[in-house]
């Protein structure tokens, strides 16, 4: 098994991670910068009471429906393992988009959740 195989665990359905992590972003908090206001370490991304980034909140996302964090897994980052770029121009990854001034919660949730249907669609 290579590096790759092992990053996301076989079981994790990254549409469903996506989705969840539509809902958090919106329930907990849009914060800019890192994965949380408190770093990126495993406990606060597991803290529904700090808000998060998008990836962030993919990585709660994950916890929350597998009991893990990307860092808990082989090679496991949720920025490689979550990140995507969004269409536009130019297209940019979704933690810049997160990052710009006047994008609410609900702007990342939808981005997240159209995510979802692309994986979904194939």
């Amino acid at each position: 098994m290579d590096r790759e195989d092992q990053r996301i665990r076989p079981d994790i359905d990254k549409a469903a991670v996506y989705r969840k992590a539509a809902e958090i972003i919106v329930r907990d908090g849009k914060c800019e910068g890192d994965l949380t206001p408190e770093g990126d370490d495993d406990d606060a991304l597991r803290n529904p009471a700090l808000p998060v980034c998008a990836l962030g909140a993919c990585a709660r996302a994950e916890y929350e429906l597998y009991g893990t964090v990307p860092w808990e897994r082989p090679y496991g980052d949720p920025w490689r393992d979550y990140g995507f770029k969004v269409s536009g121009e130019p297209a940019r990854w979704i933690q810049n988009v997160n990052d710009t001034e006047g994008v609410s919660a609900e702007d990342v949730a939808l981005l997240l959740k159209k995510r979802a249907e692309e994986i979904d669609s194939g």
